[in-house]
């Protein structure tokens, strides 16, 4: 597991709702349990088949 990333290394524009986004999926293996569930469930609302002991890593994308 690791450290808590920033949320304001992501939210660097008026973008903030990405950002929020993009922070809490990258943080989907941080130490903090609460972090890593919504991560989880967020994605599993959006449809996403996922499972904590099969995802090896998780990629975002600012949008351009």
């Amino acid at each position: 597991m690791g450290e808590t990333k920033n949320i304001f290394d992501y939210a660097k524009k008026e973008l903030s709702q990405d950002a929020f986004l993009m922070w809490l999926f990258e943080n989907y293996d941080c130490d903090e349990e609460c972090i890593r569930d919504a991560a989880f469930m967020l994605l599993r609302e959006f449809g996403i088949k996922a499972d904590k002991d099969r995802i090896k890593t998780i990629k975002t994308d600012a949008q351009w």
